[in-house]
């Protein structure tokens, strides 16, 4: 399957799985928000990780020309993934997959951090 949109010499046309793929993502976003904003901030992390798992899932179940290679997010994700990512994020220099790691384990606990945040570190207004 071709996609592109005009892109990478492809023609100019809609297809109509990003469109429907595009359409979930906004009708999530536009669910009630959690009160606090550090929450909306995990919301966001995990609307676009899992946006960034369906795509990978959409690269093999479609059978695209460009498949998602192993990135950032790369260790966090990989279990999620189809088992050729697993295959290709193992193939990496062992270099690669440790600052991968490194920068997934630093971005989980940021979200962690930031979802714990108003429950343990906010005060309460006592009177």
């Amino acid at each position: 399957m071709i996609m592109g949109g005009g892109l990478f010499g492809t023609p100019l046309y809609l297809n109509p799985k990003c469109l429907v793929f595009t359409a979930v993502i906004l009708i999530v976003y536009w669910l009630p928000h959690p009160p606090t904003i550090a929450h909306n901030l995990v919301m966001g992390f995990l609307l676009g990780t899992s946006a960034y798992i369906s795509l990978a899932w959409y690269d093999v179940i479609y059978d695209c020309n460009d498949h998602l290679k192993p990135t950032l997010f790369g260790w966090l994700s990989k279990s999620l993934k189809p088992p050729e990512y697993s295959k290709q994020f193992e193939e990496l220099p062992l270099k690669t997959k440790k600052i991968v790691r490194t920068f997934d384990i630093f971005v989980l606990s940021i979200v962690i951090i930031t979802f714990m945040y108003p429950f343990y570190f906010q005060k309460t207004n006592k009177r």
